[in-house]
């Protein structure tokens, strides 16, 4: 039997009627990924890991993700964030349900390695940055939904208080534009290093530049980036200098 992600949060009821039956679990297309790679020679999932190196929005470590292998070494991809998956078995295995396969457009999706405890409260991000990423790094889901989604996230965690702060990490649609505007307007010479949300709803970013004249002139045409404000600034060896900014809520 398979059951939408959406449903198992919507009914504690209906997951009654399912108690020790083993179901898989189809993602809500808002929460997956789906791309397409090039792997020469044999499709294994090493493989696949090797040609998402500088393409997947964090860590493999940090996902449920899965394959399905077409013609001429194409290769498509499906990948949902781990915390969200997470939290819907977590969800299923709370009314004694037994989760079976995980569905991600399509495509069974599994994890490489056990999640690690501590709270992951920065986005490392791969550069250079893949285009569109952004908007999916974070999910656009409403706040109601975040709400219904931070208890259970919060239960699969040693610290319940530090995986709320995550799961509000990823929940945030200030960082996702953010992200997408940078993809549009980084100049050559600069790239993004990190970013993440600071006090106050701010949106931080760490950005490597050659020329912090030309990064700053790049950001000015950007009706949002051009409120960024530099924190800090160092010197950072084949790097350039590594500036810290931050881009207070309007």
């Amino acid at each position: 039997m398979t059951i939408d992600a959406g449903a198992v949060e919507g009914s504690a009821e209906g997951l009654a009627a399912l108690r020790g039956d083993a179901v898989a679990v189809r993602l809500d297309a808002a929460d997956v990924l789906s791309l397409v790679v090039d792997v020469p020679g044999v499709v294994t999932r090493a493989a696949v890991a090797r040609a998402l190196a500088g393409r997947a929005p964090v860590a493999l470590g940090r996902l449920y993700w899965g394959f399905e292998a077409g013609d001429d070494g194409r290769v498509r991809v499906a990948m949902a964030h781990r915390d969200r998956v997470d939290a819907v078995l977590a969800a299923l295995r709370a009314e004694d349900v037994v989760p079976g396969a995980v569905i991600a457009d399509g495509i069974v999706v599994t994890a490489d390695v056990p999640a690690e405890q501590p709270a992951w409260l920065w986005l490392l991000v791969v550069v250079p940055l893949l285009t569109g990423v952004g908007g999916w790094v974070l999910s656009r889901a409403g706040e109601a939904r975040i709400a219904r989604l931070a208890p259970l996230a919060g239960a699969r965690a040693a610290d319940v208080a530090a995986q709320a702060g995550a799961v509000a990490v990823f929940a945030r649609p200030g960082v996702s534009e953010v992200l997408g505007r940078l993809d549009e307007v980084l100049p050559a010479g600069a790239t993004l290093h990190a970013a993440g949300m600071g006090a106050g709803g701010a949106v931080e970013v760490v950005i490597d530049t050659t020329d912090p004249v030309v990064l700053r002139d790049s950001l000015g045409r950007d009706a949002m980036l051009r409120r960024a404000r530099t924190v800090s600034q160092e010197m950072v060896a084949d790097r350039g200098i590594r500036m810290t900014m931050r881009i207070d809520r309007p």
